[in-house]
């Protein structure tokens, strides 16, 4: 066990290589209960949620999710995190474990700021989620129950072995997965259930320390580990995310703005032979540090190493040094570039 944004959690069950493989080659379970979870609802929540989030909110359709960026007043990320539309006026987001205090309060605040008719409810400690992912990962829950597997991107509601779920389907280790959002009290319940039922399948638990590198191999940022205080989603290589022709959102003018201006800084992948270097080791070119690494990564299935990092002096070099060793300067994702095993 380890602490990670508040709270106790399985760092690894006694093999973070055999927990990645079973993600990758079977299925497997971890404990998502920590992310945070609020529920949106009112007249005014897609008014509310279309000024906070820089991306499209009022043509989410009900039954389907999106990906999006939470940020602030200067354009800079605060957290990340999903949008499930349930309704026409009642919303579900989720955020980071180490996030969900502060995004909750955000919320409420500009909720409050801009005296909209919208009742805001956290359910990150009511509600527990396990996700579920793997290769396997459906024939799983078909046998716990789920009538019908929810596409990529989809949710729905629905009894797994008893106990009453909000399914989701997303991915955040690049295979076929599940959160199962459920209460609390039935939590164990759920996690013995599936574990018993998918024993022929070769499950397992995985830990952080598997996930860790099963999302940094798509290339996935961690609020907070792979960005700073003033990431902008331009020096993440997220403008995907932000929808510029949008009226108007919190952040927008800021981004607009420094838009237009020269910008030294940014996130990139990297790779390189061998065993992963120390997270933080600093990255060299021509005889200077001109960034660090942020996440690595021995890959199993890559054999070599992934890393995440920032270089910080312009113009960006196409190959760096890291801990003595030449690395190239890459674009993620480094696994199942069109994602294709995750929208399985």
């Amino acid at each position: 066990m380890d602490r990670f944004g508040g709270w106790w959690r399985p760092w690894h069950y006694g093999d973070h290589v055999a927990e990645y493989w079973a993600v990758r080659e079977a299925v497997s379970l971890g404990d998502v209960s920590t992310l945070g979870k609020l529920v949106v609802s009112g007249p005014d929540a897609v008014e509310s949620l279309e000024r906070l989030y820089p991306t499209g909110v009022a043509d989410i359709r009900v039954g389907r999710s999106r990906y999006a960026l939470l940020l602030n007043e200067r354009g800079h990320l605060i957290d990340d995190g999903m949008i499930l539309r349930e309704s026409d006026t009642r919303f579900v987001l989720t955020f980071t474990s180490a996030g969900a205090g502060h995004a909750e309060m955000w919320v409420r605040d500009w909720v409050d700021t801009w005296g909209l008719r919208v009742h805001v409810l956290d359910r990150t400690m009511s509600l527990a989620a396990i996700n579920v992912t793997g290769p396997l990962a459906g024939r799983l829950l078909e046998r716990a129950g789920l009538p019908a597997l929810p596409r990529f991107l989809q949710h729905v509601h629905a009894e797994i072995l008893g106990v009453p779920c909000h399914v989701m389907r997303l991915s955040f280790t690049g295979e076929m997965s599940f959160e199962l959002h459920h209460p609390v009290d039935r939590s164990v319940e759920l996690w013995r259930g599936l574990m018993t039922l998918g024993r022929d399948l070769g499950i397992a638990p995985h830990g952080l320390q598997a996930l860790q590198g099963l999302r940094l191999e798509k290339g996935h940022v961690i609020v907070g580990m792979d960005t700073e205080l003033d990431s902008t989603p331009r020096r993440l290589g997220m403008e995907w995310a932000v929808k510029m022709d949008k009226a108007d959102f919190v952040g927008r003018d800021a981004l607009a703005r420094t838009g237009r201006l020269p910008d030294q800084r940014r996130l990139v992948g990297l790779a390189m032979p061998g065993s992963a270097p120390t997270e933080g080791s600093p990255i060299w070119s021509d005889g200077q540090v001109v960034g660090h690494v942020s996440s690595s990564f021995t890959s199993p299935l890559l054999s070599h190493a992934v890393m995440l990092g920032w270089l910080k002096r312009a113009p960006f070099p196409d190959t760096v040094q890291v801990d003595g060793r030449a690395a190239s300067v890459v674009r993620p994702p480094f696994y199942d570039a069109e994602g294709s095993r995750a929208r399985a």
